[in-house]
Formats: C-alpha cells, structure tokens, sequence
C-alpha cells in the first residue's frame, strides 16, 4: 500500500489481485537493483533504490517466491512515490514467463 505518502503521479487503481511478497525478492532493473513487494497479472510494485519518474520504461527480472522461476520482462512506471516506491505495469513480457506468472499466482490464490 502507498499510505500516506505523497505520489510523484496520481494512483492507479490496481487490475486483479496483487499478492504481497513476504520473503526478499530482489528485482534486477536496468537504472538499479529494486526489491518486490506485491505481484500480479498486469504488474509489480516495487521498492526501488531512488525515485522513478512514470511513464519510464525498465528492464525487469525477478524470481517467483518459492520458485526456480525467473520472469524477465519490460516494465512501465505508472506511479511512483518519493520514499522510492513505485508501480510498474508489464508491457513486454514472453508468453513464456506469462504462463508461469499465471500458474504461480493461481497457487497463490488456492493457499489464501
């Protein structure tokens, strides 16, 4: 959740269930290392080291908690707040690393 925080952009609302990201999920980004802290179909939030300006494009590669899977992809900035925090919607990611983000949210789904 953003809370108080103030937002760089105006928030948007979220598009299917997100998951939070209990254990440390380090996100490799082209501009700098990020960490995971929600998960969902259309995107991530994330906790990045400095502030990212929406609409920027990133590289993203993260791996699914309680998996050997990595998903590799491009990632959109659609808000952003000043502590470093930010949302980015998937705008490039294999069909591949799609199915597999599929399969591990359903599990996510089925355990809560």
């Amino acid at each position: 959740m953003i809370g108080e925080t103030a937002l760089v952009n105006a928030t948007l609302p979220q598009r299917g269930p997100r998951f939070e990201i209990d254990e440390v999920v380090n996100v490799t980004m082209f501009g700098g290392p990020a960490f995971l802290l929600n998960l969902g179909p259309g995107g991530v939030a994330i906790q990045a080291m400095e502030i990212l300006e929406p609409g920027c494009l990133f590289s993203l590669a993260f791996s699914l908690p309680d998996s050997d899977s990595e998903v590799l992809g491009l990632g959109k900035v659609v808000w952003s707040d000043r502590s470093g925090r930010a949302g980015l919607k998937f705008v490039g990611i294999s069909d591949f690393d799609r199915t597999r983000l599929k399969r591990w949210l359903a599990t996510q789904q089925s355990v809560n």
